[in-house]
């Protein structure tokens, strides 16, 4: 849903992840970039900051990075018994902690309902948008929809945002 175009590119027997953007995306790619530039200095597991440019006669920007090696998750989970699942989601809560460990503070100028569905709702639309079903995204979306008023009086903390297997 990211809108970029992703490339696997092979040179000097290296692999990158090249990633295309709108030039209009330019400011939130370059936050992104630097945001992972310094999460990568921090030594965390993310690929390592290559490359941030403009393109295509300033109509696109990219983002190079280096190729993480592995198997998707998404591929990976189903296969597997319960309990690896379960140590795959500890490890993988153990990464975003530290991720979260090592961003800057939180912005305390909204509070987190505001916060939060400044973040959900377009992506909410999105899905519905889109048309894309399976079963129990109703239930979902009524769950998030009763539920929402919970955040009204939450503390701030940091949101991944896009937090799932494919990521």
């Amino acid at each position: 849903m990211s809108g970029d175009r992703k490339y696997r590119v092979e040179k000097d027997s290296l692999t990158y992840l090249l990633r295309s953007a709108d030039a209009a995306e330019y400011t939130r790619k370059k936050n992104e970039y630097d945001y992972l530039n310094h999460l990568s200095q921090a030594a965390l597991s993310v690929p390592e900051c290559i490359a941030f440019e403009k393109c295509d006669e300033d109509a696109k920007v990219y983002t190079l990075l280096s190729w993480v090696e592995g198997e998707e998750a998404e591929k990976v989970l189903p296969k597997a018994s319960y309990c690896e699942q379960y140590a795959y989601g500890v490890q993988a809560g153990s990464i975003l902690r530290k991720i979260h460990e090592n961003s800057p503070k939180v912005d305390t100028s909204k509070n987190w309902y505001d916060r939060y569905f400044e973040v959900i709702e377009p992506r909410l639309e999105a899905f519905l948008k889109e048309e894309i079903s399976f079963v129990g995204d109703e239930r979902i979306l009524r769950f998030i929809e009763e539920n929402k008023y919970l955040l009204k009086s939450r503390p701030l903390c940091h949101h991944h945002g896009d937090y799932h297997m494919g990521n």
